[in-house]
């Protein structure tokens, strides 16, 4: 059986470095320091739109995988949704700096990421 897991430097399907990605996804203190980010903003905001849309969901998972003993995590504070999301991630997986790997690892070395095929599936090729 071959088994492979996920490096702490990438993010699934995606081009940029999970450091680049966090770094979009962030609240920037001024918009001028998302133009040292090697992408153009529409990316950036893509990507921060597809944070947006995804984040429950894996920390719906995270919280799965830990109630089955699958990983060790602290999930206190996980499922309160009366808390800022990054509060909670922090609470997960640490504020410090590649928190958007140690969210995502997981979730692929388990195969519960979600990703889309849409040049796959478009029927062309």
């Amino acid at each position: 059986m071959i088994h492979h897991e996920l490096p702490d430097c990438l993010v699934p399907y995606k081009r940029y470095e999970a450091k680049v990605i966090e770094a979009a996804i962030e609240e920037p203190v001024d918009p001028a320091d998302l133009s040292d980010l090697p992408a153009e903003q529409s990316t950036l905001l893509r990507w921060r739109d597809w944070f947006i849309a995804l984040v429950e969901h894996w920390l719906s998972f995270l919280l799965s995988l830990s109630r089955r003993g699958r990983i060790n995590l602290s999930v206190n504070g996980l499922s309160d949704r009366s808390q800022p999301v990054r509060q909670r991630i922090g609470q997960l997986v640490g504020d410090a700096g590649g928190w958007l790997a140690r969210l995502v690892r997981p979730l692929a070395n388990h195969h519960y990421w979600l990703h889309t095929r849409s040049a796959c599936l478009s029927g062309r090729g």
